[in-house]
């Protein structure tokens, strides 16, 4: 998928665009249907691009890498990306107004959502409609009577609240980051964790331990089961924020590997035990439960 900027020259294009405008921060269900929704309305001689109107400033559900990913996944050839200082000056209606030719639009797909930005989806329709382009609006998707938007996985995500995240992403939240080395306390305690460096501008998780799935780069057909601790780690006088992850029946060496975490459900909150050895009793109590839940051999 090209990622192209708005600001500079807009190269122009073969075949027939299906334009989607609408944010796509986060690729959830929401963003999804709209996307669904355009590949019904496509034809195998169009191609379908996104004009992003992007709402997200750190902290964020998705960054920028893993929402390209997802948008390609959907079948998005072409994401026209508006930089932050651009957004007054680069409204949906102006920039079609500037490259319709370039772009060959054949069918505009306009998300509801959006008509709250700074832009007017009747603009847009008196403009289809005079070019004689047709236009979509696609009504927002609702879950339990609201719509679903990033502001409202957010705190679902910092309350440690993983099933109604997944609910509304409709996948479980991600956190894709490097492998870094640590204190290695975990491995003098029998519990070797990999901790997830690179992870700054993903929102925050509620600090506690989850149970989750990790996948390593270079092995695509392959996750493992694993606990993961998010949080401070008071009992061992911990200064600042981590996420670390002890995989289940694993032995290797992931130093410098990139790996994505999947946070599937919370299974306690963060506590300050009265130390290691009582850290350590509730470690193996932690595993025990996780592979009860998960129906693993102990």
């Amino acid at each position: 998928m090209q990622v192209i900027d708005v600001s500079k020259t807009i190269p122009a294009v073969e075949k027939g665009t299906v334009l989607v405008i609408g944010v796509m921060d986060s690729v959830h269900i929401g963003e999804r249907y709209v996307l669904e929704k355009a590949q019904e309305l496509s034809s195998d001689d169009e191609e379908i691009a996104v004009y992003g109107i992007s709402s997200a400033s750190a902290p964020m559900v998705t960054i920028e890498n893993d929402r390209n990913f997802l948008l390609k996944s959907y079948g998005v050839k072409r994401y026209y990306q508006v930089p932050a200082q651009e957004h007054a000056q680069a409204t949906p209606d102006h920039f079609i107004r500037n490259h319709y030719e370039a772009l060959n639009i054949t069918h505009i797909v306009v998300s509801e959502t959006v008509q709250n930005a700074a832009y007017s989806v009747e603009t847009l329709r008196k403009w289809s409609q005079k070019m004689d382009v047709p236009m979509t609006v696609i009504s927002d998707l609702k879950v339990h009577g609201d719509n679903v938007t990033e502001t409202r996985i957010l705190p679902l995500i910092e309350q440690g609240r993983m099933e109604a995240a997944k609910s509304l992403l409709g996948r479980p939240f991600t956190l894709n980051g490097e492998v870094v080395k640590g204190q290695q306390l975990g491995r003098e305690l029998g519990f070797p964790t990999l901790n997830l460096g690179g992870i700054d501008s993903y929102v925050k998780v509620k600090p506690a331990v989850y149970i989750g799935l990790i996948k390593v780069e270079g092995e695509p057909d392959t996750f493992y089961y694993a606990l993961i601790n998010a949080g401070y780690r008071p009992t061992v006088n911990g200064d600042s924020y981590k996420v670390e992850a002890y995989l289940l029946d694993f032995n290797g060496d992931l130093y410098g590997k990139q790996v994505s975490v999947q946070f599937l459900r919370r299974l306690r909150d963060e506590e300050n035990f009265d130390g290691l050895d009582a850290l350590v009793d509730q470690m193996k109590k932690d595993e025990e439960m996780t592979r009860d839940i998960l129906g693993l051999e102990k």
